[in-house]
């Protein structure tokens, strides 16, 4: 066996004599002899590896970020998701906004279109979704070529050899796991993570006012918000009953369904329900991390102590999340104004079929009127301006966004508005001088962005 010019390999077809061999799979066979195979502790080193998807294997793709490591929101095969399993035909890589994509192989761009680009050579095929493509079809391209633009914060990948689908997290070079989700506060997680080993919740009950033991969870929790500054800033309520604390979160737009498929940030409150045929919430934790699969919390009162545990996303005892509006800063803007910047985009502009562009208008109108006197100066303040937004009277503001609607908003809080710094008119009839117009082609709908 060799390898040609391209890297394709070459067989040497040899007759052999016929040999019977036993086989075991080698998972199976591991897990028998793990006494024997690891030393004390290895053995639960191997399968945490094993679970995130570490392979030896042939890299014959470039890393689509030219030489850059890369880490997977989604692996390749089958997934559980909002308790279902989903397949998936490539992987799911982390990444951001209007990232340069390079070409993974040298081959002829074969196909294209509104946000993929297909790549062909030989024996082999390997397809780019989720980016703006910068080539066209019959292009001839090398490897490390820049072949668009990603429009979102995941970028796919499928790959094919003599037609058969392949897993890319094998070949591809630059694959360096699964990332946790970081994104968050972790000032209460780590004030949580100091008081591991904790018994009773004596500090935490006494200070809350009661003269003797209570269930403790939802004290914690207020607690350990008091100490970082929170419960004097408003940005977490002081409260003892979980099922209290669920109805004022979702009155205040601050809540998040497990069966929506939200993925949880550090500094989140998991609520828990563990008598599904009651009404309520029993206990409360507060989210240290979540990766694809579970959600890592620190709880006060988990067996009457302070404790680290881990559950599936799926875990039907978990009845949702609260997400808080930290004060956690990305540059020149807060948490609170991506929170509903993003949301708005989503709910105006967040048809799969719409351009990045007019989302960025939507949301540039936004940031217009915070500037403008005759509107107030925070984003949430003008978004929940009476009578501005049909999204705030009808409940969609409340809609978890997609990718793609907190990619732009990320973008336009950076860089800037779009438009004129003038132009605060965003609808469907004139409202003053038009600066611009969209057409939506599926609704056959014109969107007019308007000096007023």
């Amino acid at each position: 066996m060799g390898v040609d010019e391209d890297g394709e390999e070459i067989f040497e077809e040899k007759k052999v004599k016929s040999i019977s061999v036993q086989s075991k799979v080698f998972d199976s066979w591991v897990h028998l002899n793990q006494n024997v195979v690891f030393k004390e502790g290895e053995y639960d080193s191997y399968k945490l590896l094993n679970e995130s998807g570490v392979f030896m294997s042939k890299k014959e793709i470039e890393s689509p970020f030219k030489g850059e490591t890369f880490q997977l929101a989604k692996r390749y095969g089958y997934n559980l998701e909002n308790d279902s399993v989903v397949e998936n035909s490539g992987i799911d890589i982390i990444t951001s906004t209007r990232k340069k994509v390079s070409a993974g192989i040298k081959g002829t761009v074969t196909d294209t279109g509104d946000n993929y680009v297909k790549i062909s050579h030989k024996k082999k095929e390997i397809v780019y979704v989720n980016l703006n493509p910068t080539v066209s079809i019959g292009q001839e391209i090398k490897k490390n070529d820049i072949i668009g633009n990603t429009s979102g914060d995941r970028l796919h990948i499928d790959y094919y050899k003599d037609g058969k689908e392949m897993c890319p997290y094998i070949f591809i070079k630059g694959a360096s796991g699964f990332q946790r989700n970081v994104n968050g506060n972790m000032s209460i997680v780590e004030m949580a993570l100091s008081q591991l080993g904790q018994v009773g919740g004596r500090p935490y009950w006494s200070w809350y006012g009661f003269g003797g033991r209570v269930d403790w969870c939802a004290i914690f929790v207020s607690w350990c918000a008091d100490r970082v500054g929170y419960l004097s800033d408003d940005i977490v309520f002081k409260h003892a009953s979980c099922t209290a604390g669920v109805n004022t979160w979702k009155s205040k737009g601050l809540w998040q369904e497990r069966q929506s498929g939200y993925v949880p940030k550090p500094g989140d409150l998991i609520y828990f329900l563990w008598d599904l045929t009651d009404y309520g919430s029993d206990h409360i934790g507060i989210v240290e991390s979540s990766d694809e699969n579970f959600v890592h919390t620190v709880e006060g009162n988990s067996g009457d102590r302070v404790e680290q545990n881990t559950y599936s996303l799926t875990n039907v005892t978990i009845l949702g999340y609260a997400t808080p509006l930290y004060p956690t800063t990305y540059g020149k803007y807060s948490e609170e104004d991506l929170y509903w910047l993003s949301r708005v985009i989503n709910a105006e502009a967040g048809s799969d079929w719409l351009q990045d562009t007019f989302q960025q208008d939507v949301g540039s109108v936004v940031l217009n009127r915070t500037k403008d006197s005759r509107y107030p100066n925070t984003v949430k303040d003008v978004i929940f301006q009476r009578g501005q937004y049909e999204c705030v009277t009808n409940g969609s503001i409340y809609k978890e966004p997609s990718a793609k609607s907190i990619a732009n908003a990320k973008y336009i809080l950076e860089k800037g508005s779009t438009l004129p710094k003038g132009v605060v008119g965003q609808s469907q009839f004139v409202q003053g001088t038009i600066y611009s117009t969209y057409y939506d082609r599926v609704l056959g709908t014109t969107t007019y962005f308007c000096y007023i």
